[in-house]
């Protein structure tokens, strides 16, 4: 049986899961600076967007999210999911993205924008992930 979309079994995937399910697998800890970024990926004329969180000094990926929109409330959800392999609450570096301000300032975060420099942390991650 094949997923949805997809050439690949549901076995297939399992397997993926299980082969790099210790790449996601981080502990909670300290954390100094957090880069978030999020990416539209397109797969068979349908849309999504990947949401990912990198801690910049270990490069260790926090947290991947995947949802069919790009929202200030998909956002502070994600921004919670990150919270949750933190022990503080970590600078957050993003993009100018309308939907992070209000996200970050509920969640009471300190957040900078950067285009480049600590950001590119989560953009060589997305450049695996294509």
């Amino acid at each position: 049986m094949f997923l949805r979309g997809t050439n690949a079994s549901r076995e297939s995937v399992r397997r993926w899961f299980h082969r790099f399910s210790k790449l996601f697998s981080v502990g909670r800890r300290f954390r100094y600076y957090v880069a978030v970024d999020e990416t539209v990926v397109k797969m068979h004329g349908l849309r999504a967007y990947v949401w990912s969180a990198v801690d910049v000094d270990s490069g260790e990926i926090l947290a991947i999210y995947a949802s069919w929109n790009r929202n200030m409330l998909i956002a502070l959800k994600f921004l919670r999911m990150v919270l949750g392999r933190c022990i503080n609450k970590p600078l957050i570096i993003v993009d100018r993205g309308p939907w992070y301000r209000w996200a970050l300032e509920r969640l009471g975060l300190k957040y900078r924008y950067q285009r480049l420099g600590l950001r590119n942390a989560v953009e060589r991650f997305f450049g695996h992930l294509k």
